[in-house]
């Protein structure tokens, strides 16, 4: 599969509002940090929240929508697909989940990963956006790093090549009914493939369903494990 390339240019205001916020707030450091944050430079760091804004950018989202704050996976909001940005440079080809954030990886809510790329082009800053993948595919297909082998990771970073990654013109092409339904009030009903789908007001997959009878055309109504009544 070729992956397009997709190359943002960043406007300089956005790019110092990065600088500016790294310089002032160190990472926090616990176990869910990514591994050696701490010993990364300000402007590295700026680098991966640049990364964010150049998707934004590529995706038609107001800037203002990006927090420097936690975000509980979704780094952006992108007409419902929820997205958890990935950077890496130029010169890498695998979008990475940190060894340190696998336990993590289920409760992170988020509907796609997509790889930002960050590096000089001719000299300037350029930010080009490679390609996705949703959650469960890259659950189902991410390979595990052994530690002592190529490529070099760290053991247990889960991974995928860039090769393996959807392109970006099919970004909004694969949005689902479901996915456009289920993070406004939910979706239950069959998507365009006739299977039968049921998604929480959320937007995540529910597996709780109350009222279902089926052969009667009775969908009822459906709940994540978090949102399923009685829970508080």
């Amino acid at each position: 599969m070729t992956v397009t390339e997709h190359f943002i240019a960043l406007p300089q205001h956005i790019i110092d509002l990065c600088i500016d916020f790294t310089l002032k707030h160190q990472p926090i450091k616990n176990q869910y940090t990514s591994h050696g944050i701490e010993n990364r430079t300000a402007e590295d760091r700026a680098l991966d929240k640049m990364c964010e804004f150049a998707f934004a950018q590529w995706a038609g989202v107001d800037p203002g929508a990006i927090s420097f704050g936690a975000d509980g996976g979704t780094d952006v909001d992108a007409r419902g697909i929820l997205v958890d940005i990935k950077s890496c440079s130029m010169s890498k080809q695998l979008l990475c989940w940190p060894f340190n954030k696998i336990k993590e990886f289920d409760a992170k809510v988020f509907d796609r990963l997509v790889l930002v790329k960050h590096g000089k082009v001719n000299g300037a800053l350029r930010f080009k956006i490679v390609g996705w993948i949703t959650k469960k595919r890259f659950r189902r297909e991410r390979i595990v790093a052994t530690g002592d082998g190529e490529p070099r990771l760290t053991k247990e970073t889960r991974y995928v090549h860039q090769d393996a990654l959807n392109p970006m013109e099919t970004f909004f092409d694969h949005l689902t009914d479901a996915e456009r339904a289920g993070h406004q009030n939910g979706f239950v009903g069959f998507d365009n493939g006739g299977h039968f789908v049921h998604y929480c007001s959320c937007g995540r997959d529910a597996g709780h369903g109350y009222d279902v009878m089926l052969r009667k055309g009775q969908f009822g109504n459906w709940f994540c494990k978090d949102h399923r009544p009685g829970v508080v």
